[in-house]
């Protein structure tokens, strides 16, 4: 396989279509939304990360659910669940984006290294929106100079 350079990692949404779909199309929320936008513009590839299903690819058709990651058990099952697939991606990209809240966030933990650009905003859904609507603005290469200083420097999983 040959190396893409980027993947974004985003979480789920809690908005989805009612009915089965590619799961980059069942999940609706605007954060969800605006993020699929910045993947596609950038041609960036992209994986979702669900609380019931795992890590996905985008085309993989699921049934809609509402199961959220919330207790540290989840985040253990969830992250066990996802250890082949993160470890693939992590192989497979020079640069890979993670965008999503901060449960989602910690099943991701244990795999970050100096690969993992980590967006975050302590304003929440409200300060990501802000942020990914930024990037959405940007052309490519002052996107990446951007994203670069959200770098995680060094290996903490």
């Amino acid at each position: 396989m040959s190396k893409k350079q980027i993947c974004i990692i985003a979480g789920c949404s809690q908005k989805k279509l009612p009915y089965k779909a590619p799961a980059i199309e069942l999940n609706q929320g605007q954060l969800f939304r605006s993020i699929r936008k910045l993947a596609i513009k950038n041609n960036f590839d992209m994986k979702i990360l669900s609380g019931k299903y795992g890590l996905l690819d985008p085309a993989t058709i699921i049934e809609p659910y509402n199961q959220k990651i919330r207790s540290k058990k989840d985040i253990l099952d969830i992250s066990l669940k996802i250890s082949d697939k993160i470890n693939q991606v992590i192989k497979d990209y020079d640069k890979i984006i993670v965008i999503m809240g901060s449960d989602y966030r910690k099943v991701l933990e244990p795999f970050f290294n100096e690969k993992f650009i980590v967006v975050f905003d302590k304003r929440g859904i409200g300060g990501y929106l802000q942020l990914v609507s930024k990037f959405n603005a940007m052309p490519v290469k002052k996107l990446i100079q951007e994203l670069e200083k959200f770098r995680i420097t060094e290996n903490v999983g």
